[in-house]
């Protein structure tokens, strides 16, 4: 008993050590005739992602037992599980399946059209509901506020005037109580969506990490923020928040080539 203690003492500790340890996965992905470029692989467990370049070849943080992702436009995800002989070797080969789209059918109706648009034109059904509404809003266009406004109120129609406010006496405009909470409330809740939008890039920032942006994608470290919020006109703060995180990467790793343009051109 006293000497299965340690031995067991080691394998556990060994074991943990293996789970916590790192190393750089190369891969190569193809399919059945050539290599595929910009395909995206992501290791699950750790969240971190990277690209295939040109050649499709790619490299990878992961441990033995990590499950990786490969997925791209146009060809069908696989998954495959990290083992320890994937270490071993120089380059491993990864196939991928090209992805079959099948339409749907539809049914060809025959129509009184001659192919003369002169004639075919008059003997096409008019809409007539969008007509009108195009009327309408021609002639609302039309309509002269500012003469309207000044024109004089007519007995049988002061009831349609808007009345006089009537304030409290020694009540000052932007001063005194509010009634109602309304507006608390709604300063409130746009300062909490200001507070969301302002810590997502740093969400983001964490999401990935410094060797994604740095290493990756060549951002210099004093410009990831400014890079972030630079992406955030193609919508990544909604797509982050909604858990898409496959496609931030990819719109990140798209933007930073003409993010990095912008900076040498400084």
């Amino acid at each position: 008993m006293k000497r299965t203690l340690p031995i067991l003492f080691i394998s556990i500790s060994f074991t943990c050590f293996s789970q916590k340890n790192k190393m750089l996965f190369f891969g190569k992905i193809i399919d059945s005739s050539n290599v595929v470029k910009n395909v995206h692989i992501i290791n699950l467990q750790t969240k971190r992602g990277t690209f295939s370049n040109e050649a499709g070849v790619f490299e990878i943080l992961a441990s033995e037992n990590d499950t990786l992702q490969i997925s791209s436009i146009g060809f069908k995800t696989k998954k495959i599980k990290v083992e320890n002989f994937h270490f071993r070797e120089k380059i491993n080969f990864i196939s991928i399946q090209k992805e079959i789209y099948t339409l749907n059918e539809f049914t060809l109706k025959r129509h009184n059209l001659i192919g003369t648009l002169s004639l075919d034109i008059k003997s096409v059904p008019k809409d007539y509901k969008a007509d009108l509404v195009q009327k309408l809003v021609s002639d609302i266009k039309k309509i002269d506020y500012n003469a309207i406004s000044k024109m004089p109120v007519k007995l049988d129609e002061i009831h349609l005037s808007k009345p006089t406010v009537a304030k409290l006496p020694n009540y000052f405009e932007g001063f005194g109580p509010r009634f109602g909470g309304g507006s608390s409330n709604n300063d409130k809740s746009l300062k909490e969506e200001l507070e969301k939008k302002k810590n997502i890039p740093e969400e983001i920032l964490k999401e990935f990490g410094d060797y994604f942006f740095f290493v990756e994608l060549k951002i210099p470290k004093e410009s990831y923020y400014n890079f972030i919020t630079y992406c955030s006109y193609k919508g990544i703060f909604k797509l982050y928040k909604n858990k898409q995180t496959l496609k931030v990467l990819e719109i990140l790793k798209a933007e930073s080539v003409s993010y990095l343009k912008l900076l040498n051109k400084e």
